[in-house]
């Protein structure tokens, strides 16, 4: 009888000891007079709860230098210290505003620097047009979303219909602790106090969750640099600068760009949209060259021509020769010849003509040429308009990927910061006799795998840093950072099907579709215009002056004048079929032009319905994500008490560090996500909004 007594109650002793363990170490570190929140009594049910309460509390900032092992972390306190301990811990959560600080991080450089704050509301503002809009939702306490009507989001801010989020009734949340421990080792702990560390919030900052007031998309830069980026960023205007010393490529300044100034640098230093420029450029003069048949050509013509032929003179000495075997002739014979030599004399004439001539294009192959080369600069425009809007969308999707590596690297820190406080929990609770090597060692190696994360994360935000800063073509001594918070970049007013009509108007890529169809038909004219009549005309009229060297007045020599009147037709009756082979080509590249107009098409709707619903998603998940990092970090709280109580293990706490950390990616990739759907909306409904292409296609 007397042995089931003591089996029964022996649960309830064991249960006391600890309570009573805990509460003389909380006491031998705070000393009399502070309050001191139980650890096994939670405060969920209280009206004070730090999920619906703010509160302010300042946490001592903790050093530790990474390397690639695991070592234990150096506290900026004395082991003796009693400032830091669990007794002095607040029971409700800190909500940080931008002000308060909670310690030195590590840098990408080994150094420390504060991080920003952690905690925030979110607070959105409704649609007007059953588009997609974020309304007021109190997120730290309560979180709804309702289906999208009419393909939008507009979360309810019905307090009956909402599915409030409470934690587990206290009886459940601290498990009765086993202690292997015997009494008299408890006994004995009571007289040394416990050095514990401080329960850390990580201070990942929670973007601002507003969404701006006036519509997205916003205008873009056309070009001009209205952001006044700073002139540092500025590449040479030497296109072809080519660095030779390792001095010319080192990084000088770093400089904080807002994304606008991101849009403005990429319109102006991006070779490849000035390139396209270029040849915007280059079609519009060759459609001036085509439009220049449409007018009679006129021409000059003037020479002067000094002329003293050496046949001539050939032909001069012959006719000598003959004249003087005459003479010979006529002597034998006993007569006189009077024939005179000749003389070869030289001319001087100057000539000059004017002519005009024209192409009547009777066979239509003068109309298509310009045709034509209106229809080529109207695909280089189109070109370059794609360019720019793909331009637009990289920058975003490069900032927005520097926005998620400098939030990742914050994350990394939080976890390093609390694996070491994790680890300076096992620490004082192995020197007071509660606590095992096999906690401190799991600990350790915990602070290792993420201080390894935390180093992998700071070399994923130098890449991306360096891509940015490729991406615009700055000045090769610069570095480029985010100077934007992580925030929503603006709400879509449009239902899902007015955005695809919208982008069936404003896109280019439809219109070059049919400018590749036009392009074919005027070339399909052209090759059938060789086997039609052509009709030209051409005049001329001249003015020609000779003078001659032989001063004879019967010489020819003199001024004249004259003209010439022409017309010709030109009809190609027979080619051999390849006239009409070329127009069958060109017959076969309309019919490919529309094929691809409907692939074009439906590629469109595919990446607008994707985007549109990528959108929703990330809009939904993030509330539920920026719950998820409150409730983890109270979990991660309430997890820290019991350990240092006594009546929770090594393992829970990193679990919940590992919890938390994983709210926080979830919460970065719900916003990032959302920014990102919201610029591929952007860039897929093109000139938006302006839509200053055709009403139809």
């Amino acid at each position: 009888m007397q042995t089931e007594y003591i089996e029964k109650i022996m649960p309830v002793l064991r249960y006391l000891m600890a309570v009573g363990v805990s509460g003389a170490i909380v006491l031998f570190n705070v000393g009399q007079g502070e309050a001191v929140p139980s650890p096994v009594e939670s405060q969920d049910s209280l009206s004070d709860h730090p999920l619906t309460q703010e509160s302010t509390l300042k946490q001592k900032p903790t050093k530790f230098v990474a390397s690639p092992t695991a070592q234990t972390p150096i506290t900026d306190h004395e082991p003796n210290d009693t400032s830091l301990v669990a007794g002095q811990i607040d029971p409700q959560t800190p909500e940080l505003s931008s002000h308060d600080t909670i310690g030195e991080t590590l840098s990408n450089d080994g150094f420390m620097e504060t991080p920003p704050n952690l905690l925030g509301k979110y607070e959105a503002k409704s649609p007007n047009h059953d588009g997609l809009a974020l309304e007021s939702v109190d997120l730290p306490g309560k979180y709804q979303a309702k289906s999208p009507n009419h393909d939008a989001i507009a979360p309810s801010t019905d307090v009956n219909s909402a599915t409030e989020v409470s934690s587990e009734s206290p009886s459940q949340e601290v498990a009765i602790s086993n202690n292997s421990h015997g009494q008299s080792a408890i006994a004995n702990n009571l007289t040394a106090p416990v050095q514990l560390s401080q329960v850390d919030t990580p201070e990942i900052q929670i973007p601002d969750l507003t969404p701006p007031t006036e519509p997205y998309p916003q205008r873009y830069p056309d070009g001009t640099l209205r952001t006044e980026p700073p002139s540092i960023v500025l590449p040479s205007t030497n296109p072809l600068h080519f660095p030779s010393q390792p001095g010319e490529v080192e990084i000088e300044e770093t400089v904080p760009i807002t994304l606008e100034q991101a849009f403005d640098l990429v319109r102006r230093n991006s070779p490849e949209i000035q390139v396209l420029q270029l040849q915007v450029e280059q079609n519009l003069a060759g459609l001036r060259v085509a439009q220049a048949e449409l007018f009679p050509s006129l021409s000059f013509t003037s020479s002067l021509t000094r002329s003293e032929t050496a046949g001539a003179t050939i032909s001069t000495r012959a006719q000598n020769r003959r004249i003087r075997n005459q003479r010979r002739q006529a002597a034998a014979r006993g007569e006189v010849d009077t024939t005179s030599f000749q003389i070869p004399f030289g001319s001087t004439s100057f000539d000059n003509s004017l002519q005009i001539q024209y192409d009547f294009g009777l066979s239509g192959a003068r109309g298509s040429r310009i045709r034509e080369a209106e229809q080529q600069l109207r695909a280089a425009e189109l070109e370059l308009e794609r360019v720019i809007e793909e331009s637009y969308l990289s920058v975003a999707q490069t900032y927005y990927n520097l926005q998620a590596s400098d939030a990742e690297v914050e994350i990394q820190r939080a976890a390093v910061r609390n694996a070491q406080k994790s680890l300076e929990d096992a620490e004082a609770l192995e020197r007071a006799g509660v606590g095992t090597r096999f906690e401190v060692l799991q600990a350790r190696v915990t602070l290792a795998s993420t201080q390894q994360d935390l180093t992998s994360a700071i070399s994923t935000q130098r890449t991306s840093r360096r891509n940015l800063a490729s991406l615009l073509n700055v000045s090769q001594n610069v570095n480029l950072v985010a100077a934007d918070p992580i925030s929503l970049a603006g709400t879509w007013e449009f239902t899902l099907n007015e955005t695809i009509i919208l982008a069936y108007r404003n896109r280019p890529e439809l219109e070059t579709q049919l400018v590749n169809r036009n392009l074919a038909a005027e070339r399909r004219r052209q090759a059938l215009s060789a086997t039609r009549p052509n009709l030209t005309g051409s005049a001329s009229y001249n003015v020609l002056g000779q003078l001659s060297d032989d001063a004879n007045r019967f010489a020819a020599q003199g001024w004249a004048d004259g003209y010439n009147v022409q017309l010709q037709l030109r009809w190609n009756f027979f080619d051999g079929g390849a006239a009409r082979s070329r127009a069958r080509q060109q017959e076969l590249g309309i019919a490919i032009a529309e094929e691809r107009f409907s692939q074009t098409r439906n590629q469109i709707r595919r990446e607008i319905e994707e985007a549109f619903f990528n959108l929703q998603a990330s809009f939904e998940n993030i509330g539920v994500a920026n719950l998820g990092v409150e409730e983890a970090t109270e979990a991660l709280r309430l997890a820290r008490l019991r350990f240092q109580a006594g009546v929770g293990t090594q393992t829970d706490v990193i679990n919940q560090e590992t919890s938390l950390t994983r709210a926080q990616n979830q919460l970065l990739r719900a916003i990032i996500g959302y920014n990102r759907a919201l610029a591929q909306l952007r860039r897929f409904v093109s000139n938006l909004p302006d839509n200053i292409l055709q009403d139809q296609p």
